[in-house]
């Protein structure tokens, strides 16, 4: 319109320009090396630390905890958790240990006998979780173990619009108030939550160890920020792929580490298969049909996961034709509980985490497949879905391949892990190398 100024086009990167671009380099070399330089002071501040040890837990305390895991620990855990009690116990310096291994080995168990030592001491425990869904599983895994123990076991998320209490619970803003309170004063012994433990807001009554579970989820100031506020507290980091960063570090000394190299006793295997499919495509619905008709008929349930929210509906739509089409309808042939019987969790779902232990609590009767992001890509143990198909792999890296890959095998049942790509459609070298990665040599690409 006549009278009004045109917007002025965005300005274009001059990095082309050598003096730009030895400027811009000079500066990410000068902040490198003040970020290092950090590290390094706070490393040496913790070491120079000085704090009580702890009692080793007693023969009672062990016999409970064994009972709880249900299965013999392998000599890799065994080891493992000598050092994690080695540092707790025996060092006068906070602890700074890294428990790394493959997905479904044991580093939960590793931080469940850690809180379990941290409460006998009197001390309080902070469990850190990267999504809600995973520190609601950790709650009731927590809960299950500890409070035999006598220990009080709380889960701290963030209110968001849209989230409803449950019958008999309170509203979600009035509950964080409440865990809040009690972590000031010392009434719980173990908080569990997300980014909510993070906030400078949050006072603790006697903080002794924390825990950072999948820490390659959380950025570097994130996590810097977490052990800036925990210079006396013992720290325990988790991981089944640890970033370089964090690798870099403990080859340089600045941290320990400790490895579980072997899964636990009676895992089944799991087959990777990498094929390409196409929506609409009869032979590839009738693949995917056959693929979960082969599942739920032995009693399991689904993962179905999508790179993006946007692909959710179409997903959605497709997987019910497929279950309107095989020989195992929910409800009873109603083609609307077709639809219902699809559960559906990503970050835009209020109560997301609600929703996927709903999921875990139903049988492939009601609830035979979960629809989802990669919000289920950390952590979640539902050792009855031994199935999971990663529609458009091609987009996700190396590392959510891997977690979502680990997201099944979790029972005594041969598992199967289907990645997907396009038949048609390009993929790039890089893509193609991250599927062969995670493929099983005798699956057909």
């Amino acid at each position: 319109e006549r009278g009004r100024r045109r917007p002025r086009p965005p300005a274009l990167s001059r990095w082309a320009r050598p003096d730009v671009w030895r400027g811009k380099r000079d500066k990410a070399e000068a902040a490198s090396r003040d970020h290092a330089k950090e590290l390094l002071t706070m490393a040496a501040a913790r070491s120079r630390r000085d704090r009580p040890s702890l009692a080793p837990l007693s023969e009672a305390d062990e016999a409970s905890l064994d009972a709880g895991l249900g299965f013999e620990m392998t000599e890799g855990q065994r080891q493992c958790w000598r050092d994690v009690e080695e540092d707790l116990c025996r060092r006068r310096s906070p602890m700074d240990r890294l428990v790394f291994g493959d997905v479904g080995f044991g580093k939960t168990e590793m931080a469940i006998r850690a809180a379990a030592l941290a409460f006998r001491g009197g001390r309080q425990v902070a469990i850190l979780a990267p999504t809600t869904v995973l520190a609601r599983q950790h709650a009731a895994v927590f809960r299950r173990r500890l409070e035999p123990l006598g220990a009080s076991v709380e889960l701290l998320v963030a209110p968001r619009a849209g989230d409803v209490a449950a019958p008999g619970e309170l509203k979600p803003r009035t509950e964080a108030k409440r865990v809040r309170a009690a972590v000031a004063t010392g009434a719980a012994d173990v908080c569990i939550g997300t980014h909510a433990l993070l906030s400078p807001k949050l006072p603790w009554r006697r903080l002794g160890l924390a825990v950072v579970d999948e820490e390659q989820r959380f950025g570097v100031k994130q996590k810097e920020r977490f052990k800036a506020a925990c210079v006396d507290v013992d720290l325990l980091t988790l991981s089944a792929t640890p970033i370089p960063r964090t690798l870099g570090a403990a080859l340089a000394g600045l941290r320990d580490t400790s490895e579980l190299p072997e899964p636990p006793p009676g895992r089944g295997a799991t087959v990777s298969l990498v094929r390409r499919d196409q929506a609409g495509s009869a032979d590839d619905d009738a693949f995917l049909a056959e693929a979960i008709g082969r599942e739920l008929r032995r009693g399991g349930q689904c993962f179905y996961v999508v790179p993006r929210i946007a692909d959710v509906e179409d997903a959605k739509t497709r997987l019910a034709a497929i279950l309107r089409q095989s020989d195992h309808r929910p409800g009873g042939g109603d083609d609307d509980r077709d639809d219902d019987a699809i559960s559906v969790a990503h970050g835009r779902v209020p109560n997301a985490g609600r929703v996927v232990a709903d999921f875990a609590a139903g049988d492939n009767a009601t609830k035979p497949i979960l629809l989802a992001t990669t919000l289920v890509e950390n952590g979640l143990d539902l050792p009855k879905c031994n199935t999971i198909f990663i529609q458009d792999a091609h987009k996700f890296g190396l590392a959510s391949l891997h977690q979502l890959r680990g997201r099944v095998g979790r029972g005594d049942r041969r598992a199967v892990a289907i990645f997907l790509h396009p038949r048609f459609g390009e993929r790039t070298a890089t893509a193609a190398a991250r599927l062969a990665a995670v493929a099983d040599a005798d699956a057909s690409t």
